[in-house]
């Protein structure tokens, strides 16, 4: 979820968020030097410490956006999005690789002279795939950019993908030929506002095929902060499915959409899931028996109509298996990644929003949704953008920290929790959370996509490429 291409619409006056042009002071005293001087943390644990579970801040004197988490075959992590205090000033591509217990391995900048952003990646041979979008190159407002990367972040190739308007890639996946597939939303082309965009790529970035889905209004999100938020992954068949939420089609204003096509990209089923007004998804996963988990937001099936985290659970057809919200009375509470367990169960992770006050929230499902804990987890405003489960039945969570929003500074948090959500010693910033659990009642629509093919030619983009010297400010080890 990324606030970064939004903050300049946002300030508090009188206590009220304001979401259009206000003023900011620009000689009024910025709210750090580092991430280390925000109270409380704590001692770093010792070098050689093994830590079985931890919670620590990253960043510099700007801001960061982090949006993508993957734990590596080491056991390790590899974070990305985007940063304010490091690299270009306008913004770079920021990747953050660290051990088992937090500590950076290395981190780079990459980026040009406008906003740079890696959403999603992946572990591809003995280095990385990652895609995101650019300013700084390609042909467009913004453009599809797609970097592969050795195991150190050195580039080995670099590309943009894109049109004249805005184009923006949110999510990357191997493909078992060797290649990969790269998703977004785009207004360059396809059938309304802004469409589906699917690119299947050779292992060297050049395009095999590329085509639009939509219909006449947007499909794609798109919303406050101008984010078309479209996911896709190789499914266990070798099928891809795409998901996001669309205005063209469903029974409401808005509703979550979902494709599953075949390896050439054509339609093999197409549904809408959501009710009377909006529903929208920001990630799906696949499950290890097959069939897909989405996690969203329903404002349709929401009793007080004040917007609740819902869960569905469809088959391998599109068909529901179940689905329920999870739910605050007359707050907003919206799931925004999840991550699948080994027992075919989930942890999702959302936020809610409660007096001009933003609160991460993870839910530990079952297989059948029903709900295992609950926790919120307190520093600021703050959200989670990316979960992960772990081998040993714990969880790595990457998301955001905004410790004063007047003065607009982001830190990634990332957290390292066991089986239960806990951190291990006195963390006093977990607790539990109570939610409404309901069933629902979506009834899938068939929908009828136009398809479109585009014909983009790959550019190839020049990276300033910077290391760079975060440290981890831990508050719970």
């Amino acid at each position: 979820m990324n606030k970064i291409s939004g903050l300049w619409l946002v300030c508090i006056v009188g206590g009220l968020l304001v979401m259009a042009g206000c003023a900011v002071d620009e000689d009024a005293p910025r709210a750090r030097a580092s991430v280390s001087d925000l109270p409380p943390t704590v001692a770093p644990p010792p070098p050689d410490a093994r830590l079985d579970s931890w919670m620590a801040l990253y960043g510099g004197a700007g801001g960061e956006e982090m949006e993508g988490l993957l734990v590596t075959s080491d056991g390790g992590y590899l974070v990305s999005g985007s940063t304010g205090s490091y690299g270009d000033e306008n913004g770079d591509a920021w990747l953050l690789r660290l051990d088992a217990d937090g500590r950076p391995v290395w981190q780079k900048t990459y980026g040009g002279e406008g906003d740079e952003y890696i959403l999603d990646l992946k572990e591809s041979g003995d280095g990385f795939i990652a895609a995101g979008w650019t300013e700084s190159f390609g042909a467009g407002d913004a453009d599809f950019w797609v970097l592969r990367l050795d195991a150190q972040g050195d580039i080995l190739w670099e590309k943009t993908y894109g049109g004249r308007r805005v184009d923006q890639a949110w999510s990357v996946d191997t493909t078992r030929d060797g290649g990969y597939i790269v998703a977004g939303g785009t207004e360059s082309f396809g059938a309304g506002g802004a469409d589906y965009w699917l690119l299947k790529l050779d292992a060297q970035g050049e395009i095999e095929w590329q085509k639009t889905y939509g219909g006449k209004e947007d499909d794609g999100g798109g919303g406050d902060y101008e984010e078309y938020v479209v996911r896709a992954l190789e499914d266990r068949d070798g099928n891809f499915v795409l998901a996001s939420e669309s205005a063209s089609f469903g029974p409401g204003d808005i509703a979550i959409w979902v494709l599953k096509l075949d390896p050439q990209g054509q339609i093999l089923w197409q549904k809408a899931y959501g009710g009377e007004y909006e529903e929208s998804l920001w990630t799906f996963t696949e499950l290890p028996g097959g069939g897909y988990l989405l996690p969203g937001v329903t404002t349709s099936f929401s009793p007080d109509l004040s917007g609740d985290l819902w869960v569905l659970q469809i088959d391998a057809q599109g068909e529901i298996l179940w689905q329920r919200l999870y739910g605050l009375a007359e707050l907003w509470d919206e799931a925004l990644t999840a991550g699948v367990t080994s027992d075919g169960g989930s942890l999702i992770g959302g936020y809610y929003e409660e007096e001009n006050d933003w609160d991460w929230t993870l839910l530990r499902l079952d297989a059948e949704g029903q709900l295992l804990w609950s926790r919120k987890y307190e520093y600021a405003w703050d959200w989670p953008n990316a979960v992960q489960a772990l081998e040993d039945g714990g969880f790595a969570v990457a998301g955001v920290a905004w410790p004063n929003a007047q003065e607009l500074p982001e830190d990634l948090w990332m957290m390292r929790l066991d089986a239960e959500g806990q951190v291990g010693g006195d963390c006093g910033r977990i607790q539990p959370l109570q939610l409404t659990v309901m069933d629902t009642q979506a009834v899938p629509q068939d929908t009828d996509a136009r398809v479109t093919e585009t014909d983009v030619r790959p550019q190839d983009s020049h990276a300033v490429v910077t290391d760079t010297d975060a440290q981890p400010a831990y508050l719970c080890w």
